[in-house]
């Protein structure tokens, strides 16, 4: 149980963090639709298991950093 809740704490977190980058500054990330939260939480879901989403790309140094530390926390926690 432990387990599926700091799995699910890490894709929130980032998810957050992400959704909060790209609400400051929309050129933070390469976006080719509509996004929302939930595209956001997808985003980070598949950034832990190291698969990219075809419609966010990060697209500054900050948001690249941020989609590096993911997946190592991700092999961290698992």
């Amino acid at each position: 149980m432990v387990f599926f809740y700091t799995i699910f704490t890490t894709v929130y977190t980032f998810a957050l963090i992400n959704y909060g980058l790209y609400v400051i500054n929309p050129s933070y990330f390469t976006i080719k639709k509509t996004v929302n939260i939930f595209d956001f939480l997808l985003y980070s879901f598949n950034n832990i298991i190291a698969r990219t989403l075809t419609y966010i790309e990060p697209n500054h140094t900050l948001t690249n950093i941020i989609g590096s530390v993911e997946p190592f926390l991700g092999i961290v926690v698992i």
